[in-house]
This record gives structure tokens, C-alpha cells and sequence, in this order.
């Protein structure tokens, strides 16, 4: 028994589609087809099950590429539902408690908050230039003795007019 997957597919193929597709491989046992639990809606992936191994190798290297509904499918062996493949990009904000426990910060719908400090190593950026940070909200220009002064990046200022008043000789201000 052996399960492809495939991938890249037109959002409106069906299962029946599928079937046709791969039907004249061997014999398929199963289809599972990824919907969208909100909106209905095909997720444009599908797993495929073939009893015989060396059909299932025939139909993946077939139809690995080939154009169905305007699209190139991708097809190759599926993996277990825990091996999946290399990461592609901060997913889970919360690292590997998966929002719950002490490094995860909440979250709807089991996707996870903020928080987590585990997400990225340090080792990742170790021989990357440091970019310098991006302005953020309120830390736009603001006054000093009637000069504006530009506010540095990293700076936050909640108001946005500040006034500097001298002290007088004895460290009180007047």
C-alpha cells in the first residue's frame, strides 16, 4: 500500500477527477481530498491510495509534472502525518508546545499565540549584516526647546511634543 500525495491542483477538480487520473495506473483504494473546514472549499492538495507499490511508482513519476486543469501537479510519496518536510517559514508562533504551556501565548483555533522564545536559534543569523530597525508608530519627530528633533529608531515616545526645560544652578527645575 502506498499513499501519494499531490499537489498544485486546480481548486475545482474532484475526486472523481482524480480517480480517472489515476485509474489507469492500478487500482485505487482511496481518496482524501483537503478541504478548507471554514469555507468548503477544495485546499488544492489530495492524498492518494494505490494497494500495489509498483503502480503507485508508475502513476508518480506519470503524472509528476503533468498539466490537469491549467496546472502543473506535483506528485510524490507522502510522508507520515509527524515527518512532514523542511520548514517553510514561521508557521506556529508559539514553538513546540503548540501555544500551550510556558513558552506559548495563547492563540485561536489551535494555531497559537505570540510569545515563545524557542522559535529561532541564534545560530540562524550568526554570519547575516545586523539591519538596522524599521521606524515604528509614535516615534515620529518631536520638540525640543521649539527644534524638532528626529527620534531615533527604537525610540517610542507616547506623546508627541516633548518639552526640555533648563534647570536652574541649584539641580531644581524652574
Amino acid at each position: 500500500m502506498k499513499s501519494l500525495f499531490v499537489g498544485n491542483m486546480n481548486f475545482q477538480t474532484t475526486e472523481s477527477d482524480l480517480r480517472e487520473l489515476f485509474a489507469p495506473f492500478g487500482q485505487v483504494t482511496r481518496i482524501h481530498m483537503a478541504m478548507d473546514r471554514e469555507t468548503g472549499r477544495a485546499r488544492g492538495f489530495a492524498f492518494v491510495e494505490m494497494p500495489n507499490d509498483a503502480e503507485a511508482t508508475q502513476a508518480m513519476t506519470a503524472l509528476d509534472g503533468k498539466e490537469v486543469g491549467g496546472r502543473n501537479l506535483k506528485v510524490n510519496e507522502a510522508r507520515p502525518k509527524g515527518e512532514g518536510g523542511p520548514p517553510r517559514g514561521p508557521r506556529n508562533f508559539s514553538g513546540p508546545s503548540g501555544g500551550r504551556g510556558p513558552s506559548g501565548g495563547g492563540g485561536g483555533r489551535g494555531k497559537g499565540g505570540g510569545g515563545g522564545r524557542d522559535r529561532f536559534s541564534n545560530e540562524d543569523y550568526r554570519d547575516s549584516a545586523r539591519q538596522p530597525r524599521a521606524s515604528r508608530a509614535g516615534s515620529s519627530p518631536f520638540l525640543v526647546n521649539g527644534l524638532t528633533v528626529p527620534a531615533l529608531p527604537g525610540q517610542h515616545f507616547g506623546v508627541k511634543e516633548s518639552v526640555c526645560r533648563p534647570h536652574s544652578k541649584n539641580g531644581k527645575k524652574k
